[in-house]
Protein backbone atom coordinates (compact mmCIF):
# COMPACT_ATOMS: atom_id res chain seq x y z
CA UNK A 1 0.00 0.00 0.00
CA UNK A 2 2.64 2.13 1.05
CA UNK A 3 4.03 1.87 -2.59
CA UNK A 4 1.23 2.69 -4.45
CA UNK A 5 1.03 5.87 -2.53
CA UNK A 6 4.36 6.78 -3.23
CA UNK A 7 3.56 6.13 -6.93
CA UNK A 8 0.74 8.40 -6.88
CA UNK A 9 2.39 11.78 -4.87
CA UNK A 10 5.48 11.17 -7.24
CA UNK A 11 3.57 10.75 -10.21
CA UNK A 12 1.17 14.18 -9.13
CA UNK A 13 4.77 16.22 -7.97
CA UNK A 14 6.10 15.20 -11.83
CA UNK A 15 3.29 16.55 -13.55
CA UNK A 16 2.87 19.71 -11.16
CA UNK A 17 6.81 20.36 -12.21
CA UNK A 18 6.36 19.57 -15.76
CA UNK A 19 3.27 21.80 -16.28
CA UNK A 20 3.54 24.49 -18.23
CA UNK A 21 0.84 27.47 -17.91
CA UNK A 22 1.31 28.46 -21.38
CA UNK A 23 0.30 25.02 -22.25
CA UNK A 24 -3.43 25.39 -20.79
CA UNK A 25 -5.58 25.78 -23.64
CA UNK A 26 -9.50 25.96 -23.70
CA UNK A 27 -9.89 23.51 -27.17
CA UNK A 28 -13.08 22.24 -27.06
CA UNK A 29 -12.07 18.73 -28.34
CA UNK A 30 -10.51 18.41 -25.27
CA UNK A 31 -13.59 18.53 -22.97
CA UNK A 32 -15.70 15.05 -21.74
CA UNK A 33 -18.70 13.87 -23.88
CA UNK A 34 -21.95 12.32 -21.82
CA UNK A 35 -21.58 9.09 -23.89
CA UNK A 36 -17.65 9.01 -23.45
CA UNK A 37 -18.35 9.13 -19.77
CA UNK A 38 -20.82 6.92 -19.69
CA UNK A 39 -19.43 4.27 -21.49
CA UNK A 40 -15.84 4.72 -18.83
CA UNK A 41 -18.34 4.56 -15.82
CA UNK A 42 -20.03 1.32 -17.24
CA UNK A 43 -16.84 -0.50 -18.56
CA UNK A 44 -14.97 0.53 -14.67
CA UNK A 45 -18.42 -0.96 -13.06
CA UNK A 46 -17.79 -4.11 -15.36
CA UNK A 47 -14.27 -4.69 -14.46
CA UNK A 48 -15.05 -3.78 -10.96
CA UNK A 49 -17.34 -6.72 -10.84
CA UNK A 50 -16.00 -9.06 -12.19
CA UNK A 51 -12.11 -9.03 -10.57
CA UNK A 52 -14.86 -9.32 -7.38
CA UNK A 53 -16.60 -12.39 -8.85
CA UNK A 54 -12.51 -14.13 -9.54
CA UNK A 55 -11.46 -13.17 -6.32
CA UNK A 56 -14.70 -14.45 -4.65
CA UNK A 57 -13.88 -17.62 -7.02
CA UNK A 58 -10.19 -17.82 -5.83
CA UNK A 59 -11.25 -17.87 -2.19
CA UNK A 60 -13.74 -20.78 -2.92
CA UNK A 61 -11.88 -23.14 -5.03
CA UNK A 62 -8.18 -22.44 -3.39
CA UNK A 63 -8.01 -25.46 -1.31
CA UNK A 64 -10.65 -28.22 -2.56
CA UNK A 65 -11.52 -28.11 -5.79
CA UNK A 66 -8.95 -28.53 -9.41
CA UNK A 67 -8.49 -25.33 -10.18
CA UNK A 68 -10.40 -24.00 -13.76
CA UNK A 69 -8.69 -23.66 -17.24
CA UNK A 70 -10.13 -20.01 -17.80
CA UNK A 71 -9.42 -18.30 -14.54
CA UNK A 72 -6.29 -17.03 -13.49
CA UNK A 73 -4.27 -19.10 -10.47
CA UNK A 74 -5.02 -17.63 -6.95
Amino acid sequence: MVIHLFGAYFGLAVSRVLHKASDVRSDSKEGSVYHSDLFAMIGNRQLNLSSATIRLHCHLTSSHLPRSAFLPKC
